[in-house]
């Protein structure tokens, strides 16, 4: 117990060491401007294709702000704005590690949200989700739409990262945590992530990565019902290194899990999947996901804050540009790629933009 204990530490020391020395992303600040929060620039482009010449002037915060609220009520836990909200509350995550992991024991005693791990030498990254376990176990929960931001080289990339800030200059390789590195994606991924040859000697492993868990535990009442078995596969992919001549698991204590949220909801971890595309909380299983989404999406304060983060994209002056550039691009039937490559915006961005200017046609054609 001492062991675990002084682990468990020793990761939430290190945890909160990178946020100090690396510049951390706090959920207050500026995040990955991706999936919901993207929304902000369709706001945007109204402002500019209302007449103003720059787009630098325009609505009120509070002109904005009903636009935003309408947004708001479509979010769900698969939209990066949504889920950094819900899952910053301590209670609320550990409910999800508790439902993923079969274990209602599991206490989250440290997280970050949007955990910027800076490599001074090689690619940076952001992660979603980052906590720390009563046992010092690292967590790391990835929501992820898009298929490539979901490939396997992500999720060794990330293991790398993540273990980067576990051990001291001089400290035993044995120091380091388990880990987790969780990717909670929108479709299947099975081929995406997993060869088709199969290896014989493995063939028939469970996919088990601790050798002392020979059962599976129900989790919290209001979700139980149901185990892994009573579904088709694959919805679910624990993977661990495993020695190909003998099928025995490789002990460095390091687990990458796949689950497809759109599993069907006869399991605990169905049901919590299903609240993930859930806009109204009325339609949830999960009574702490819903009720923490309920509080968000109407408490007046939260529904505040939230507008005001997505107000950040509206205020950013060089977003502004290239959105307007982007804009008269399309005005003038350019293809997506072009766009993309002259204004710097991501594929989706552009591709919103695109969708608004369809939609708001086939508005004017008559009936």
């Amino acid at each position: 117990m001492a062991q675990e204990t002084q682990g468990a530490q020793a990761s939430q020391e290190a945890l909160k060491a990178s946020q100090v020395m690396e510049g951390q992303v706090q959920a207050d600040m500026p995040g990955s401007l991706q999936d919901g929060m993207d929304l902000g620039i369709e706001v945007l482009a109204d402002e500019i294709e209302a007449g103003d010449a720059d787009g630098s002037i325009g609505s009120t915060f509070e002109e904005r702000s009903k636009k935003y609220k309408e947004r708001i009520k479509h979010f769900i836990l698969m939209n990066d704005p949504l889920m950094r909200v819900v899952f910053n509350d301590i209670p609320t995550l550990e409910y999800l590690l508790q439902v993923i992991m079969k274990d209602p024991s599991l206490k989250v005693i440290d997280k970050t949200i949007q955990a910027d791990y800076k490599n001074l030498e090689g690619h940076s990254v952001i992660l979603d989700i980052v906590a720390v376990d009563g046992n010092g176990v690292i967590y790391n929960i990835e929501i992820q739409q898009k298929p490539e931001g979901a490939v396997p080289e992500r999720a060794r990339y990330n293991a790398g990262m993540v273990d980067s800030k576990e051990l001291a200059e001089g400290e035993d390789f044995t120091k380091l945590p388990n880990s987790y590195i969780i990717f909670i994606t929108d479709k299947d991924e099975t081929d995406r992530i997993l060869s088709d040859k199969v290896i014989p000697v493995v063939d028939d492993l469970q996919g088990e990565t601790d050798e002392d868990n020979d059962s599976e535990t129900d989790v919290r009442s209001d979700v139980e019902s149901g185990s892994d078995e009573d579904i088709e596969k694959p919805y679910v992919h624990r993977i661990v290194r495993v020695d190909a001549d003998t099928g025995r698991i490789f002990k460095d204590r390091q687990t990458i899990i796949y689950i497809n949220s759109r599993m069907p909801d006869k399991t605990a971890l169905g049901k919590l999947m299903h609240d993930f595309h859930c806009e109204d909380p009325d339609d949830m299983y999960c009574k702490p996901i819903s009720d923490r989404v309920r509080k968000i999406k109407e408490t007046p304060e939260e529904v505040e804050n939230m507008c005001r983060e997505m107000d950040k994209i509206y205020n950013d002056g060089e977003r502004r540009g290239k959105v307007k550039v982007a804009l008269n691009m399309i005005n003038n039937n350019f293809p997506a790629d072009q766009i993309v490559s002259m204004t710097e915006l991501s594929n989706d961005d552009v591709n919103r933009l695109i969708e608004r200017k369809k939609k708001k046609e086939a508005a004017l054609q008559p009936a």
